[in-house]
């Protein structure tokens, strides 16, 4: 069963290569970029009145270092939601089928998560709904699984905001792949 191509993906299919391509982008990221950012210059901030006050004060060095390594944690913080900012901002996500192998990698950040999967291994892919609860509410993600040979289950790609995204990308392998779509337990009806 061929699904349309759903808004937010891209395709490039030919004889060699199956590539499907999914930008990260969404108003979210914006927010962590701009909250990290003040949260950055706050800390930039605090550590160099520190610094200048210790530069002309008779304080001891182990006040300095306690006021130095207190915050290092916040600095932690910082970092990691800048660059999950920055990330969310320009990455993607590329699935690709290319000389035997299914491929997932993100770039053009560094992310975790790339995978590179026999296609001969593979069993069958399906698209499972993932239920998530937040202060605000509630609400569901998708994942695409792999199934291999021998039965054990790989999260090829996951937390997709679209249904009809996950459901492309299974039919689209499957179909690349000539894998004939079968039922598996945990995934979601199809229309």
């Amino acid at each position: 069963m061929l699904t349309p191509l759903p808004h937010g993906l891209t395709i490039d299919e030919n004889p060699s290569v199956l590539k499907i391509t999914k930008k990260w982008f969404n108003a979210g990221h914006v927010f962590i970029l701009i909250f990290s950012i003040i949260w950055n210059a706050f800390l930039i901030f605090f550590y160099s009145m520190i610094i200048s006050s210790f530069k002309n004060s008779d304080e001891s060095n182990f006040a300095f270092i306690i006021m130095f390594i207190f915050p290092l944690g916040h600095v932690a913080v910082g970092v990691s939601l800048f660059y999950y900012g920055i990330t969310g901002m320009v990455n993607k996500t590329t699935i690709e089928v290319v000389q035997g192998l299914l491929k997932v990698y993100h770039h053009p950040i560094p992310w975790f998560g790339n995978k590179d999967i026999h296609s001969v291994l593979i069993k069958q892919l399906y698209c499972s709904e993932v239920y998530r609860s937040t202060k605000g509410g509630h609400y569901y993600v998708f994942d695409v699984n792999v199934v291999l040979t021998d039965n054990k289950q790989i999260k090829l790609v996951k937390s997709l905001s679209d249904k009809a995204q996950g459901l492309f990308i299974e039919n689209k392998i499957e179909e690349y792949l000539k894998i004939k779509d079968e039922q598996v337990t945990g995934e979601v009806n199809k229309p």
